[in-house]
């Protein structure tokens, strides 16, 4: 059933952050974030872990962060392919 969502407070910051997706079984979290310290270029995807019910602090996901925009982060339902909006030409 669903519920009202609320912020995690352990993620969230007043920054520009935005276009989550979560694992289909809740333990990971990718999302993206522009315009701050951390970030290699416009926008990075970050990511974080959930242990025992608590958001870890985030991370730049750095495997797939580039000096250009990344964003738009998708799962794919088992996992294990990350989907991204292509850093080419971005309007």
């Amino acid at each position: 059933m669903w519920q009202k969502g609320e912020p995690i407070a352990e993620l969230n910051t007043d920054d520009n952050e935005g276009a989550q997706c979560i694992s289909t079984d809740g333990t990971f979290l990718l999302y993206t974030v522009c315009n701050r310290e951390g970030v290699l270029g416009t926008c990075d995807i970050f990511f974080s872990k959930n242990k025992r019910i608590k958001w870890q602090p985030a991370r730049n996901f750095a495997p797939i962060s580039s000096d250009r925009w990344d964003s738009q982060p998708s799962l794919s339902a088992d996992g294990r392919t990350i989907f991204l909006l292509p850093t080419e030409q971005v309007v």
